[in-house]
């Protein structure tokens, strides 16, 4: 048993008080007076559980003529009491008894007036500070610590623990871990904790403190735009930056119903692009498939990593058609021949053309065919128009919209003349008169133009040439009449 005894003038106890606690002791003082004889007395102070008898008592001697003693050899947070006895020289007590008094532990200073020989006070020693401490989880918004309890505060009265970060905080009672939430995400903070008095707050103990960090927010509004056969452009919204620097952002893309750990592929943005430049292209992807896709950001070392982003599915076109050729090119249609890649899981193809002369502006043409069949006709072209031709292939999603692949600007043609009845006979009407025309003028420029004389200015030759002579006989009955005749033959030639 510790006891404090302490030479003194004969004196009584008026006050007895703890002046200093810590968590393995106490310290004690007290006043004296001085009575008539000026006899000394010894003083003896008895500390013990509150609870308990005076067998486990502990008691500690200090040096005469002094009013103080150290009480050593304590346990932590636990509640005792104690009182002081005075003695004479020889050890022998003053009459009377000591009155023990249970009472709960405080470090302030509680006087019990019992009589003028013994006087009873309470205290509490100074929680142990939590040890071990440590971040054993955390995320964008909060921060969850951890630590061990001394084992000889287990069994104590109850501990509320206090953890705070910046103004915010949370409370813990006679559990070893703590959550303090609605955090800043990407930010540093100093978290401090100490072990308080369940019945009194003022009472703690010293702080701990560890260095916390919260994750980057997870990504928000990712969406996927651009979908072509093999590749997705991705987009998201801007990302707070906090206190540290975000280092990278990469969106995975896996099967649908699947998880990133089945990634198939994926693209990264780093550093000052993730929010200026908020955009990534996945590439390599298979066409006509089905894919969902999330996205994680991470910071710098201490930060880590945010949360998977939600999910979004998305779905790539079937893969154009190859060897695309035109057929047959008419005044008003073309047809657009291809050696197609797939031949089932999608709907089909369609081939469009788009005008190179007038309106650029004006809708194409199109036709439309199945996925087993390898050509279509364009109609209701205009003739003698330069043309570009794209064949594209196209499915339907779950929602029923249309999806379409990949366009191959892969052609460009004319479409043949075509003949105008209006100009042919405006033809027919003219080539006459331009004729008659002609010839009117020609004629009035006969006489002045001498090659145009011998075709207008020629006159008729008569050569005569001669015949053999004849013998014409006449006979009137009576008379009989013979005579030579000329016969006379006359040639006409206008060109010679």
């Amino acid at each position: 048993m510790n006891s404090c005894i302490v030479f003194l003038f004969h004196a009584g106890i008026e006050t007895l008080r703890a002046t200093e606690v810590k968590d393995t002791t106490a310290t004690f003082s007290w006043d004296a007076k001085e009575i008539d004889g000026n006899e000394v007395f010894n003083v003896k102070i008895y500390v013990f559980p509150a609870k308990n008898t005076a067998d486990s008592s502990i008691w500690e001697f200090s040096e005469p003529n002094q009013q103080i003693c150290i009480v050593g050899n304590l346990s932590s947070n636990t509640k005792y009491a104690a009182y002081g006895v005075m003695f004479l020289k020889e050890f022998v007590p003053e009459e009377g008894s000591p009155n023990i008094v249970d009472f709960q532990t405080t470090p302030m200073i509680n006087l019990f007036d019992v009589d003028t020989k013994f006087n009873a006070i309470s205290f509490h020693f100074i929680y142990t500070a939590p040890q071990k401490i440590k971040v054993s989880s955390r995320t964008d918004s909060s921060i969850e610590v951890s630590w061990k309890i001394p084992e000889n505060e287990v069994k104590s009265p109850p501990i509320n623990y206090i953890v705070k970060a910046n103004d915010r905080g949370c409370n813990s009672t006679q559990k070893d871990t703590c959550e303090v939430k609605n955090l800043t995400s990407n930010t540093f903070y100093e978290v401090t904790i100490e072990a308080c008095s369940a019945e009194n707050s003022s009472i703690c103990s010293e702080k701990s403190d560890v260095s916390g960090f919260t994750a980057p927010a997870a990504v928000k509004g990712l969406r996927v735009s651009r979908v072509g056969s093999h590749k997705a452009i991705f987009y998201w919204s801007e990302i707070p930056p906090g206190t540290g620097k975000l280092k990278n952002l990469t969106v995975y893309v896996f099967p649908r119903g699947g998880s990133k750990d089945e990634t198939i592929g994926k693209c990264t943005t780093t550093d000052a692009d993730i929010n200026s430049m908020p955009t990534c292209t996945a590439m390599a992807l298979s066409p006509n498939a089905q894919y969902s896709a999330t996205a994680v950001v991470c910071s710098e070392d201490e930060y880590g990593c945010s949360m998977e982003s939600d999910t979004i599915d998305f779905q790539t076109p079937p893969p154009a058609p190859i060897q695309i050729v035109a057929g047959a090119v008419g005044r008003e249609s073309v047809e657009v021949q291809w050696t197609p890649v797939l031949t089932h899981g999608f709907v089909g193809y369609q081939a469009a053309a788009f005008s190179l002369s007038g309106n650029s502006q004006s809708k194409p043409q199109t036709c439309k065919a199945d996925a087993s069949e390898k050509s279509c006709v364009i109609r209701n072209l205009q003739p003698s128009t330069r043309y570009t031709i794209t064949v594209t292939s196209y499915t339907k999603t779950s929602d029923g919209k249309t999806l379409f692949g990949d366009e191959i600007l892969f052609l460009n043609i004319s479409t043949k003349a075509g003949v105008d009845l209006r100009k042919v006979v405006a033809a027919i009407i003219l080539i006459p008169l331009f004729v008659v025309l002609l010839f009117l003028i020609l004629f009035a420029l006969r006489n002045r133009i001498p090659a145009l004389q011998p075709l207008f200015n020629r006159r008729p030759r008569v050569d005569t040439v001669q015949a053999p002579m004849a013998t014409i006989s006449y006979r009137d009955g009576k008379t009989t009449v013979e005579c030579l005749s000329t016969r006379l033959k006359t040639v006409t030639d206008f060109g010679k």
